[in-house]
């Protein structure tokens, strides 16, 4: 069947009648929202785990350090006064220890947290 177009005045091929026979389309889906995990849904079991071997990991350098430090302040003292003895060196090697031990018992208890 034949039409006329109105716009150009030719005859265009086809059907230009409504159309009768067309299916009826299927109801779409419905759609719900799945989102990616985020970090703050995540477990925070991991970020407690390495927060605690962050911890574990400073440990030796909380007793090591202060002995050192007090210890070499110790030598400098020994050598500026000139003294003759060894007091100041022995006594920041001890001060260095029991500092170090403050800090170690400070760390664990931390550590147990």
């Amino acid at each position: 069947m034949e039409a006329q177009d109105p716009d150009t005045d030719r005859v265009v091929e086809g059907d230009a009648g409504p159309a009768t026979d067309v299916a009826e389309l299927p109801e779409p889906p419905e759609l719900t929202a799945a989102l990616p995990v985020t970090r703050q849904d995540r477990p925070t079991h991991d970020s407690e785990q390495y927060r605690q071997m962050g911890i574990a990991y400073s440990v030796p350098a909380a007793l090591v350090a202060p002995v050192i430090v007090l210890t070499l302040m110790g030598v400098w003292l020994d050598g500026r006064w000139g003294l003759g003895s060894s007091g100041f060196t022995i006594g920041g090697a001890v001060l260095g220890i029991v500092v170090g031990m403050i800090n170690v018992v400070r760390m664990a208890s931390r550590l147990g947290k």
